[in-house]
């Protein structure tokens, strides 16, 4: 999903010249813009629930580059395709309606019963079987202080009794970046959560963007 582009520097070298020096960059300059993500490697596959598992929440934790640090805003990609072509006995509805939480922590794994910052919903969108990015600026940025992660959790909606079988799907990354013990399922529909690694070496294609203080 990646290409990388060739870049030609061109040095020039002058004697003498009495051009002044570029100026330092100010201290009111706008801080840069942070992407913090698990995987930097290519997030083609999907991951879809049982049918019994409908309405479980999928986690990521993020963590940031220092401290302290400010979230502002978070995405993720939902799946969407249709029964045709096969080998799929299932159909990723991308359009379906949900909500997500994002909350913070210091352990590795989620908390049980975690301390919701900010929930949104998203409502039914209109092309089921195309790919879905959701996009969403924090009503109130997360600030993460020493050895804090953010979470994003997504309840992942399904209709288990529709034929063929309908469900969210998430894009996931399996590459020979992939971090281990940074993606988790809650087991159930309402806290207390047991969180659990999701089957596979895959890390979810949830993204968090903020700015370090």
């Amino acid at each position: 999903m990646m290409r990388g582009s060739s870049v030609l520097f061109l040095l020039a070298v002058g004697c003498g010249s009495d051009e002044a020096p570029p100026d330092a960059p100010s201290p009111d300059a706008a801080p840069q813009t942070v992407e913090l993500r698990n995987d930097t490697g290519v997030c083609s596959a999907h991951g879809e629930p049982a049918p019994n598992q409908g309405d479980w929440w999928w986690a990521v934790r993020l963590t940031p580059p220092s401290y302290p640090f400010t979230i502002q805003r978070v995405t993720y990609r939902l799946a969407g395709h249709d029964m045709l072509p096969n080998p799929f006995s299932h159909v990723c509805d991308s359009a379906m309606a949900h909500d997500a939480r994002v909350f913070k922590a210091s352990g590795a794994t989620p908390p049980s019963d975690p301390v919701v910052l900010e929930t949104f919903d998203v409502p039914t969108g209109v092309t089921p079987f195309l790919d879905r990015l959701v996009d969403h600026t924090l009503a109130t940025p997360i600030r993460l202080g020493a050895d804090e992660h953010v979470f994003i959790a997504v309840r992942i909606a399904n209709l288990p009794t529709a034929q063929p079988y309908r469900t969210m799907c998430v894009h996931v990354c399996s590459s020979a970046t992939t971090v281990p013990m940074r993606d988790y399922v809650s087991q159930g529909t309402t806290p207390p959560f047991t969180w659990r690694a999701p089957s596979g070496a895959v890390n979810f294609d949830f993204r968090a963007y903020g700015v370090a203080q």
